[in-house]
């Protein structure tokens, strides 16, 4: 039944979610999100990538196997930015000072009009953040050096793919409300010092086929899990065997609240 009841929920979302479709990605409305965007315009900065990796050990059938996680996100723009100082010097914080001659001797210029960068400098903060999850599965039976070759091995090819990813190729992005993949992403996002705590952001994760496709399989799964779950309700109706003790106390009890005897 749990089963059935979370393919069920997946297919409602999946399916019902709207489509918003925008001309840019300043056209985010982050307070008030949807499931799905189509954008014109959008731009994926793969230069500022941010990551973060999990990897634990899992049990199951065929046995003991690490699973390795990459979470990569950057952020999106309507168009590739320029490069600027603020950029440069994000996450970092000075105290700069300026001196003026007076009399004979250099003092610290305090007026107004004074140069002042020991301010917060202006940076572009992006309004939405796009993800990709990669996955995969390190056999326990080699040794521990050669896992640890294969989990680098792995983060590394997870990375080169995601900067190699083009976003003129996404038909459409999808808002993460997974509370666990949102939190991977966040802090990859942090990671790369333009994340704004204040105002948090959308993270999109990317599709590349058609909108209408989305459910997948997901449909014939839910059919599927509820005529199984039927199936096995029925069985267990028709071939558990009745406790009629249970049942004649049962029907004098609801006799007795409603004043029957």
């Amino acid at each position: 039944m749990v089963a059935t009841t979370s393919f069920a929920q997946y297919y409602l979302v999946t399916t019902t979610g709207k489509l918003t479709k925008l001309s840019s990605i300043n056209q985010l409305d982050i307070n008030h999100p949807t499931m799905y965007y189509e954008v014109e315009h959008q731009y994926a900065d793969t230069d500022r990538v941010g990551t973060k990796s999990t990897s634990y050990i899992s049990h199951d059938k065929g046995g003991n196997h690490i699973q390795v996680d990459m979470f990569c996100v950057c952020p999106l723009y309507n168009s590739k930015q320029k490069e600027t100082i603020a950029d440069s010097i994000a996450g970092y914080s000075f105290n700069v000072k300026r001196f003026v001659a007076s009399k004979g001797k250099f003092v610290e210029d305090k007026t107004k009009d004074s140069l002042r960068l020991n301010q917060s400098p202006s940076i572009n903060y992006p309004k939405a953040w796009l993800g990709i999850h990669y996955s995969s599965r390190i056999s326990t039976q080699i040794s521990q050096e050669e896992q640890l070759i294969k989990q680098y091995k792995f983060y590394d090819r997870s990375e080169r793919d995601f900067k190699l990813k083009n976003s003129e190729n996404f038909v459409y992005l999808r808002n993460i409300t997974n509370d666990f993949s949102s939190q991977k992403y966040i802090a990859a996002a942090i990671d790369t010092k333009l994340y704004n705590n204040e105002e948090p952001p959308l993270l999109l994760e990317p599709e590349f086929n058609s909108f209408d496709h989305r459910s997948g399989p997901s449909f014939e799964c839910a059919c599927g899990s509820f005529l199984l779950f039927a199936f096995l309700a029925f069985i267990i109706l028709v071939f558990q065997p009745l406790d009629e003790e249970k049942l004649a106390a049962f029907i004098e009890k609801q006799n007795q609240k409603m004043g029957v005897f």
